[in-house]
């Protein structure tokens, strides 16, 4: 039975104003002022006896417990009823839960809830895969069936609702999967929990007495999630107004080689007047999206405006250089560690190990021994450590 406590004061009367407009506007037509005034009862009486409903405490004691796990864009969630091996009347049931208290085999009238009290439920936010099979973003009920010697049978049901499973009907099954239960330590309470999370997965995994089950559930695409989310989010505002969201987005694209012709919009969006300036780090995720599509001289073209560019630090285009020298560009990295040597004057130490090594990929010695003496010349304090490496160079 539902209690009406509270009622809102609100939905009690009506304003008289409005009552006068409304019988201005139907006073020819009696029905429909009829209809007006039924209608704004009935959405009252619906909202006072959502509001009304009592949270009553939990039948024996069973505590309700929720679990959850991002995969990136991905929630996994278990809500559920947390029995304990000691029984509300104070009862040691250890040694008797499996087999006794939950009986093992099919040939029972309906599975276990996997829990107490109402029935477990798993939510996901997104479609998911579990042991193959494909299952739509919901909520499902979670049961089982249990044997002694052999995999239990994991039921994700179409329906959620219920006390316990005593409404189980088999055609509302979904995915049926077995899953080899496996000793663990004694855990007290009925347990649900999510181990090994990743982008792309993460495993379900319950707990209780002495025994643990485990399975995988799976993310279809985060990448291709994650690329409808960035172009979904980057035409409302405030996000499209933030130049990193571009970038970011751009540079996602990049890392995992996907979307590369609207990532080169995403990176030109970053540096547009209004949004974004040029900077190292834009251009050079732009280089990165050009050299993807196999357009170099594109590439190229960005990176020196990149190197040129105010923002660039002195590592940064050493490590430029240093990924052409491991490209076999030599020629192109040597200017580029010259022109670090020209744009950073008071770098002398990371400038010319850079040289240095450079002459050790093109196998002239001199010109090494020229640049390691200038490194250690200028040798930082905190890189005193490396001065018998440097200094070995000499021989």
């Amino acid at each position: 039975m539902v209690l009406r406590l509270n009622i809102d004061q609100t939905f009690m009367r009506f304003d008289h104003i409005y009552i006068r407009t409304l019988k201005r506007r139907y006073q020819h037509n009696y029905m429909g002022m009829r209809i007006v005034f039924l209608t704004l009862i009935f959405a009252w009486a619906l909202v006072t006896q959502v509001d009304a409903q009592i949270s009553w405490p939990p039948s024996a004691d069973n505590q309700t417990a929720k679990v959850s796990q991002l995969m990136g864009l991905v929630e996994a969630s278990v809500k559920y009823s947390r029995p304990n091996v000691h029984s509300p009347t104070g009862e040691n049931r250890k040694g008797k839960i499996w087999g006794t208290l939950i009986p093992y085999g099919e040939n029972v009238p309906f599975p276990w809830r996997l829990g107490a009290n109402e029935r477990t439920v798993i939510e996901f936010s997104h479609d998911v895969v579990i042991d193959n099979h494909e299952v739509k973003a919901g909520r499902y009920g979670l049961m089982a069936y249990i044997e002694e010697k052999a995999p239990w049978t994991i039921i994700i049901s179409k329906e959620p609702a219920g006390w316990g499973a005593y409404s189980y009907k088999k055609e509302d099954d979904l995915v049926r999967i077995k899953v080899m239960p496996t000793d663990c330590e004694y855990t007290e309470w009925l347990t649900f929990g999510f181990d090994n999370p990743s982008m792309e997965s993460t495993d379900l995994f319950m707990r209780w007495e002495n025994k643990e089950f485990r399975f995988p559930i799976k993310v279809k695409d985060y990448v291709g999630l994650y690329v409808e989310h960035f172009r979904k989010a980057l035409k409302e505002s405030p996000a499209l107004f933030y130049s990193q969201n571009w970038e970011w987005a751009a540079d996602f694209c990049v890392d995992h080689d996907v979307n590369l012709e609207e990532a080169l919009r995403w990176a030109n969006m970053s540096m547009t007047p209004g949004i974004g300036e040029e900077t190292f780090t834009k251009l050079q995720t732009k280089a990165k999206i050009f050299k993807k599509l196999g357009k170099q001289a594109e590439a190229d073209a960005a990176m020196d405006k990149a190197v040129a560019s105010t923002t660039a630090s002195v590592h940064q285009v050493d490590n430029y250089a240093r990924n052409l020298l491991s490209e076999n560009r030599s020629e192109r990295a040597l200017t580029m560690f010259k022109l670090n040597e020209k744009k950073f004057p008071d770098q002398k130490y990371l400038t010319s190990l850079g040289l240095a090594d450079y002459y050790v990929h093109a196998k002239e010695k001199k010109n090494e021994v020229k640049y390691v003496k200038l490194a250690i010349e200028h040798l930082p304090e905190h890189r005193k450590s490396s001065l018998p490496d440097l200094q070995a160079r000499l021989k």
